[in-house]
């Protein structure tokens, strides 16, 4: 049976406020087939839809643009570090 997860992304410069943005997400998996691992390495497709939106948009991220993603307290997925963002 597919399991849900939930919780929120964000993405976030200093030196470019128009990068800053942050929403929920919601992951649907089934636990048998995806191990936490794999799971806590895939960030939520909202998150990289954002970010290749911004991408479009405003061409290079800024060099101190970072992303994150963490999950509710009542899942099993442990908490994100942030990460820079990657150039095109």
């Amino acid at each position: 049976m597919p399991k849900r997860k939930e919780g929120t992304w964000w993405i976030e410069s200093d030196s470019d406020p128009r990068w800053n943005a942050g929403g929920t997400y919601v992951l649907l998996f089934c636990q048998d087939s995806i191990d936490k691992v794999q799971l806590s390495t895939t960030s939520p497709s909202e998150l990289r839809l954002k970010i290749t939106e911004l991408k479009n948009k405003y061409g290079d991220p800024p060099k101190d643009g970072e992303w994150g993603y963490c999950p509710y307290r009542n899942t099993v997925l442990p908490p994100m570090v942030p990460t820079r963002i990657e150039k095109s």
